[in-house]
């Protein structure tokens, strides 16, 4: 990658700034990335729980919730198998969710690209 020759052009202080503000951003997008992955797996957990309700059908009910789907096991003792959120079965919101992510992803390895070429 060619040196850019702003660097030659600006004071310690402004290379700093702009060193300081890469290295914030850089961060900020790291926990974006870890918050977004986190609701993805919690996307797939409920999704590999409610899976898991498909053999014994005939000893399952379902409480339908306002914000949630609970399958219940009703030969053993009323045991709740699975709870879903309804924002779960929402299709739009999964391919924000990875939308997002893909864009993150994206952002930060932008941002550790230049922060690399700082040197830092």
């Amino acid at each position: 990658m060619p040196m850019s020759t702003w660097r030659y052009f600006v004071t310690e202080d402004e290379l700093d700034a702009k060193t300081g503000q890469m290295v914030r951003k850089a961060k900020e997008l790291r926990e974006r990335l870890t918050k977004l992955d986190d609701e993805l797996k919690e996307f797939a957990r409920s999704w590999n729980d409610l899976s898991k309700t498909s053999s014994g059908i005939n000893s399952r009910a379902f409480r339908i919730g306002d914000k949630e789907l609970t399958v219940i096991n009703t030969s053993r003792s009323m045991e709740t198998i699975a709870t879903v959120p309804w924002k779960h079965f929402d299709a739009e919101a999964i391919k924000r969710l990875l939308r997002d992510i893909q864009q993150t992803s994206e952002e930060l390895s932008e941002a550790e690209s230049g922060l690399r070429a700082l040197g830092i």
